[in-house]
């Protein structure tokens, strides 16, 4: 490997570890942010559950308002009390329902039976109640005009007896005193008769049961009739003189009877109304406790969700944490480790060229250049080698050349002292 790419690799490996940490916190960073953003969604729910809660509540107390309201200004603020909130209670737990766990689906399947229980039955007595009270305007009305027409028609009782006072008190046939006595009789009797029903009338308000209102039905009915027979009778014993009377007294009584009925008949079925009133609202207080129950037990659940959300999050704080200390001491480690083998590696061989360079600079051409490596250092060692080798054949050359230069001097040199010799001899 050439030293270019391993000062490249000492670089490389903190750059990659610093964008493999970049990379883990990027990352860390969404789950973080999606935990988190679970988690407030999840707070929202659970404010949204007691938010529901309080609507639930705010229904019911519109409900109890519309049993007792006494008008139906009243009733109608009730029911739309009633209606929003109760249509809000739904809203709220639907919304967040679609983020429930399988067991929260389970209970919100039951909740939501007994929220259409609850609001099919609260809807019925608002109803009912609405009913009442429009009958009770309805039942006065009737009241007033039976009780007018009452007092017109006692009037006409009152007239006949005096017209058969009157009759009484001149001379008569045995057989016609007969006959007038027993009109009067019918008169009073009849009269006592029509109190009697105005009686019953009057008692029905204040009736409470069924059987008594039957009671007092069947009483108002017979002295109803039992009144208007006798008056007939009365006035047919009379004859024309009384045939005026007979008319209003019919058109008075037709308004009478007619109006004295409703008012019972109102009455009637109120107090079946009421009864029903009382058996959905006692019901729906059972209803109401349920549903309540419900929506606490999903606000719990929300908060035990919540709960993990966070645990989650701590959990992948000390995971991504521990993540990040590891990544970042191994990359430490693996640097120095690299960083220390790679520069020993090149100080060493290095050294070698620096001890052999020492060597040739003091004339040592023994040295051997034992470095085998691919790189510049390498090629430099090489380099060296085969320089020291060409020095080593230059040397030789040179020493080959001296040892002529030496053995020429010397045949010179012999022939020197041989003529030298020749010379002395001639």
């Amino acid at each position: 490997m050439k030293i270019r790419a391993k000062i490249l690799l000492l670089v490389s490996i903190p750059i990659i570890s610093s964008e493999v940490l970049a990379g883990l916190g990027l990352f860390s960073f969404n789950r973080m942010k999606e935990t988190i953003n679970n988690i407030t969604i999840l707070e929202n729910d659970r404010a949204t559950m007691i938010e529901a809660d309080r609507d639930a509540y705010q229904a019911y107390l519109s409900e109890v308002e519309s049993i007792s309201a006494s008008s139906v200004d009243n009733l109608n603020s009730a029911k739309a009390s009633f209606e929003e909130n109760a249509v809000q209670t739904w809203d709220r737990i639907r919304g967040p329902s679609e983020r429930f766990t399988d067991k929260m689906k389970s209970i919100f399947k039951i909740f939501t039976d007994d929220y259409n229980n609850w609001r099919k039955n609260s809807e019925t007595v608002i109803f009912l109640s609405e009913k009442t009270i429009n009958g009770n305007i309805e039942r006065n009305t009737a009241s007033e005009k039976a009780e007018e027409s009452f007092t017109s028609m006692r009037d006409n009782i009152d007239k006949l007896g005096a017209l058969i006072d009157r009759q009484l008190s001149g001379r008569l046939s045995l057989e016609r005193r007969k006959n007038l006595e027993e009109a009067q009789s019918l008169v009073l009797n009849g009269d006592r008769d029509a109190y009697q029903a105005y009686v019953a009338q009057i008692s029905s308000f204040d009736a409470d049961t069924p059987e008594e209102m039957e009671s007092l039905f069947e009483s108002n009915n017979e002295n109803v009739n039992q009144t208007l027979e006798r008056f007939s009778r009365a006035a047919a014993i009379l004859g024309r003189s009384a045939e005026s009377l007979k008319k209003d007294f019919d058109e008075y009584s037709d308004i009478w009877q007619s109006n004295s009925l409703k008012v019972l008949q109102i009455g009637h079925e109120q107090i079946s109304d009421n009864l029903k009133i009382q058996e959905l609202h006692e019901d729906n207080i059972l209803n109401f406790g349920k549903m309540r129950d419900h929506i606490n037990t999903l606000g719990e659940l929300i908060d035990e969700y919540i709960n993990a959300e966070k645990d989650k999050m701590f959990t992948l704080i000390r995971y991504f944490t521990l993540i990040y200390t590891v990544v970042f001491l191994t990359s430490l480690i693996i640097s120095v480790i690299t960083a220390y083998f790679i520069t020993r590696r090149i100080m060493f061989s290095i050294t070698k060229l620096i001890n052999v360079i020492d060597h040739l600079s003091s004339g040592d051409l023994t040295t051997a250049v034992d470095i085998k490596q691919k790189d510049e250092i390498g090629k430099m060692a090489d380099s060296l080698k085969e320089m020291l080798i060409n020095l080593k054949k230059i040397v030789g050359s040179i020493n080959d050349a001296a040892s002529n230069v030496t053995g020429g001097s010397s045949q010179v040199s012999g022939s020197s002292q041989l003529l030298s010799q020749g010379a002395a001899e001639q």
